[in-house]
């Protein structure tokens, strides 16, 4: 797992936090955006994945970027131990798009933690 592959799942995860009280009024477009960024995610095209996920920031947490009093909820969370980039990798290789989002966003918030 490479740097900006750490930063990609990093900024999804904050996504997740951040979306997940609308989960059930953008379920639809939530998940076209962030299994967008996995297929990049999957196919090795990283550079296409950081963008993607950035606009998703930008698009589902818009007053994050511009917030005086910033929660840490939607921050790009840091992914280091061993523990977290093997609950990645699992992620990624079983990762399709029959996946249910609120399972992905409970894999992406398991991968949150040390």
């Amino acid at each position: 797992m490479n740097e900006i592959e750490k930063e990609i799942v990093g900024i999804l995860i904050g996504i997740a936090h951040g979306t997940y009280q609308v989960l059930d009024y953008k379920h639809d477009d939530l998940k076209e955006h962030l299994f967008a960024v996995m297929d990049a995610l999957i196919d090795n095209h990283y550079e296409q994945a950081l963008k993607l996920s950035v606009q998703a920031k930008e698009h589902f947490l818009p007053r994050c970027f511009s917030c005086s009093e910033p929660c840490g909820n939607t921050r790009t969370y840091t992914i280091h131990s061993p523990k977290q980039i093997s609950k990645y990798m699992t992620l990624k290789e079983t990762f399709n798009h029959e996946m249910d989002l609120l399972d992905f966003y409970q894999k992406l918030a398991d991968i949150g933690v040390e």
